[in-house]
């Protein structure tokens, strides 16, 4: 069952005897729980089943200790420091054995950064374990955030799943921010400043949100460069904002 399916369809055959739904009578066809009871009845005796769909799900294991994460089917986010404070991060996915041989492999978005799945038979059946030693190594050196798709097929290049798992981001280290506005002729003016220190990375930005319809985003967006670690002023024509009340941000790989 792949992430985003909203329902799974079942068949059901039996060579002696009858199946029923709990309810008596067959069971349904089509169900939106990859889990489904029912009952075989046959030469008088009545067994109990439950038949499960395996469901593609994921976790990230950076944690030292013997406290694992859960798994689940959501893009898991995670900061890159969190990957540097382990000696051997994985992203660990399990989706059963219903495919033969599947070639399994996490690919960068915005790189050529493409790792291969090692099959692991443990507790789990089938899973599949990516090394992010090569992730931390690569993001670390470009400053960068990195959105990443789990892909699925098989060897003969036939794509059963890919959709976005994990999204690994440097940690802004932001403190003591500071916004004042002021007209300026026919200009806003928005003065920030604040404190950051370490290696500059990539993706700050400056946002501006009305007030009134908070849900619609930012309206503008500055991107920071490298240069710009403790202040910026911000210069809008009068026409660039609606009469209101505005919320400015400070937020990194909007």
């Amino acid at each position: 069952m792949w992430p985003n399916q909203s329902s799974v369809t079942w068949n059901f055959k039996a060579d002696v005897g009858k199946i029923n739904s709990g309810n008596g009578p067959s069971p349904t066809l089509a169900c939106y729980v990859p889990i489904i009871d029912f009952t075989v009845q046959c030469d008088g005796t009545a067994f109990d089943l439950r038949a499960t769909v395996p469901r593609l799900s994921w976790r990230i294991l950076v944690q030292q200790d013997d406290k694992l994460a859960e798994f689940s089917s959501d893009s898991i986010s995670v900061y890159l420091n969190d990957l540097a404070g382990s000696d051997y991060p994985l992203l660990e996915c399990t989706f059963g054995s219903t495919l033969l041989e599947p070639r399994v492999s996490l690919l960068g978005r915005d790189s050529s950064l493409v790792i291969e799945a090692k099959q692991k038979r443990s507790a789990y059946q089938d899973s599949w374990y990516f090394d992010l030693r090569a992730v931390r190594d690569v993001l670390e050196a470009s400053g960068k955030s990195e959105d990443f798709d789990l892909l699925i097929e098989s060897r003969t290049g036939y794509k059963h799943y890919r959709g976005k798992a994990l999204s690994v981001r440097p940690r802004w280290d932001l403190r003591n921010p500071d916004a004042y506005w002021k007209k300026e002729g026919d200009q806003h003016v928005i003065h920030v400043s604040w404190n950051e220190s370490g290696k500059p990375i990539m993706g700050r930005c400056l946002v501006v949100i009305p007030l009134w319809r908070p849900w619609a985003g930012a309206v503008l967006q500055h991107q920071f460069s490298d240069r710009e670690r403790i202040g910026h002023k911000w210069q809008l024509p009068l026409s660039d904002l609606l009469p209101g009340r505005y919320i400015v941000k400070a937020v990194h790989a909007p």
